[in-house]
């Protein structure tokens, strides 16, 4: 059912009033946004609904029409100038966990009030005294869980009446002692049990695992049931995947789930960036585009300090928080040296002084190591001044390994940094190579796992790895070849403000009680082809701008080519996903994407810069104003010193 278009404010007004006036049914709550006015929050489809009693004389069936981002209901509380906000749901929103246990032969699993679907329990610890049961404590009231038994089938579903007591396990049962105990209800058993081969299969491994790389799951790389994982979170990725095998099965949905594609657009989708300053997801949005920033502007603009606050915001590790780590583990500071013309000072080499081979190991690889650790955070190092020595020559390696980022099995991978001859030589102290050398304490590596991977395949640069770094331009710095601009996301950092930063607050080198999410700065999409076609016309039209601006730079050595197009595309895609966004973000894209890969490029003298006076005209034209001053500054430069640069 459409909703009517001849509803108008004053209906939704009367609507509200309606509501104080009556109260919220108590099944109108809404779950995920609510409307704010004058200071109260209301249920969006319930504003609308009564809103048609008043336009057109009858309650408008909520049932019968969607609400959500870009739904025709959101639209015309917008048009009206309602405010839509996304609950704050972050401690009570409803999770969903996956129970594995063992029913058949356990007699307080069939029987009594620890039976399959009346509750879960656990030890507190487990034999060697391992915390492995924690997730008991974070399951609340109204959370959903799916039973699957006996390593074979998912049985029911059940919903959490209570949160977890401590008690007592049962006598006689393999689980005595100190115990957790949570009280379940409305247990339903599906109409046909999902078999473990229906889901955990071949051709749902690249799904699975690209599941399992940001969520605790109870199966492993190998797809086989992972032992002592019995209750583990259900992310909403995975839930979407097992509700549609349930579906294939039974052609109905799971019991007790509800609309699961609204809650994949609020909570999976997690670009929902409410409260995230516009100048932070530019960043936010290029790191997620490509992993290597330039950070550009005069001394003292706070570039590397930037890098280092970003660290802290995305530091979810433990310990860190615990002990107040600082720097945190994810940062790394690397001051780059006039005199490096190799890549000897950040991936190490071959020393013969002892007469025995050794390597040595740099700060660069152990953090590359740190990052290959904690997959689930971002690490960002700086490379503080790195223009100080010629980029193409100690950076050559990840110049060239960057381009070879793909998505392999649920996870991007790319080509060694260091091969995995060299990793192997050292590691199984080949002839010649000192015995008392120690590769993993010199790499500081300790997972065996990824030994095994880094001695097969070498080192590569980790998924969660994200490269800034700082430059001036002055007599003392080099310029930048176009290998290294077309690589890099650029971005300027000059403008000032000097009452910023003088507030009780100004120390940003702190923990955030809850870390800022990965996903709005890593991303499994590396190229154009995997997004163009999600993008439907806006690709169409970043296609056309771009030939444009290839015929605007026809002739010279500026001409972009499919690098500089793949990262437009990603970054729309990117920009697409926000929850909010100005209803010209297509425009910001061009502009800010134009800034920061188109402009950079553009260096010489007159005869040579000549084409950014057609540039300012099509930027005039497109209305894009970032790329318009800069255009504009680069042509007053050129004017007065009869040369120009994106840098001057």
């Amino acid at each position: 059912m459409a909703v009517p278009k001849n509803i108008f404010r004053e209906h939704l007004e009367k609507a509200i009033n309606k509501i104080d006036e009556e109260g919220i049914p108590t099944d109108a709550n809404s779950q995920y946004y609510d409307v704010i006015f004058n200071g109260k929050i209301y249920p969006p489809k319930l504003i609308v609904s009564y809103a048609n009693i008043f336009a057109n004389g009858e309650v408008l069936d909520r049932t019968k029409f969607e609400g959500g981002i870009g739904t025709e209901c959101f639209k015309l509380l917008e048009r009206n100038g309602f405010i839509i906000q996304e609950k704050k749901t972050q401690n009570t929103e409803r999770r969903y966990w996956i129970e594995k246990t063992i029913v058949n032969g356990r007699l307080d699993r069939m029987e009594g009030d620890r039976a399959l679907g009346k509750a879960l329990w656990s030890p507190q610890k487990s034999k060697n005294g391992a915390d492995v049961y924690k997730n008991m404590r974070l399951v609340n009231k109204g959370d959903v869980i799916f039973h699957f038994i006996d390593n074979k089938v998912f049985s029911g579903v059940s919903i959490v009446k209570e949160k977890a007591v401590e008690t007592n396990g049962l006598e006689g049962t393999e689980w005595d002692g100190p115990a957790y105990l949570i009280s379940l209800e409305k247990y339903t058993q599906l109409v046909s049990p999902i078999r473990r081969e229906d889901l955990l299969v071949e051709g749902k491994r690249s799904e699975l695992l690209r599941i399992s790389d940001s969520s605790e799951v109870f199966y492993n790389k190998k797809l086989d049931l992972r032992q002592g994982a019995y209750l583990t979170p259900c992310s909403i990725d995975l839930l979407i995947l097992i509700s549609s095998v349930y579906y294939s099965i039974t052609l109905e949905n799971l019991p007790h789930i509800g609309n699961i594609t609204e809650r994949k657009k609020v909570t999976s989708n997690s670009l929902s960036t409410m409260h995230i300053p516009m100048k932070s997801l530019l960043y936010f949005l290029s790191i997620k585009t490509k992993p290597f920033v330039i950070l550009a502007g005069i001394s003292g603009t706070g570039k590397s300090r930037l890098v280092r606050t970003l660290a802290y915001q995305f530091n979810n590790i433990i310990t860190d928080k615990e002990v107040e780590k600082n720097p945190p583990t994810n940062f790394q500071l690397i001051k780059v040296k006039p005199n490096w013309h190799d890549s000897s000072e950040l991936l190490g080499y071959e020393s013969r002084i002892s007469g025995k081979d050794r390597f040595v190991a740099t700060d660069f690889l152990r953090f590359i190591v740190k990052a290959w650790q904690h997959p689930e955070t971002p690490f960002f190092l700086c490379l503080d001044e790195m223009n100080l020595a010629p980029v193409e020559q100690y950076f050559a390696e990840y110049l060239s390994a960057i381009e070879t980022r793909r998505l392999v099995n649920g996870r991007i991978k790319t080509d060694s940094l260091v091969s995995g001859s060299l990793i192997t030589k050292y590691a199984e102290k080949s002839k010649g190579v000192d015995y008392s050398y120690e590769l993993w304490n010199e790499l500081e590596l300790s997972d065996v796992e990824i030994q095994k991977e880094v001695k097969e395949n070498g080192l590569g640069l980790p998924s969660n790895l994200i490269v800034m770094g700082t430059v001036n331009m002055d007599e003392t710095t080099h310029s930048f070849s176009r290998k290294v601009l077309d690589r890099a996301m650029t971005i300027e950092m000059n403008d000032i403000n000097l009452s910023d930063g003088l507030g009780a607050d100004a120390d940003d080198w702190n923990y955030l009680e809850e870390p800022l999410q990965k996903v709005l700065v890593l991303s499994e999409k590396t190229q154009g082809a995997e997004v163009f076609a999600e993008l439907s016309t806006t690709g169409e039209e970043i296609i056309s701008y771009l030939d444009i601006i290839n015929t605007k730079l026809e002739g010279s050595p500026f001409k972009i080519a499919y690098r500089v197009r793949d990262e437009f595309l990603l970054y729309a895609f990117n920009y697409s996903l926000l929850e909010t966004k100005p209803e010209d973000w297509k425009k910001s894209v061009l502009d800010e994407m134009t800034l920061m890969k188109i402009l950079p490029r553009i260096e010489g003298d007159e005869d040579k810069t000549k084409l950014l006076d057609d540039l300012i005209i099509l930027f005039q034209e497109n209305n894009l104003p970032k790329s318009l001053n800069k255009a504009t500054e680069m042509a007053n430069s050129r004017r007065l010193s009869h040369y120009t640069s994106f840098w001057s």
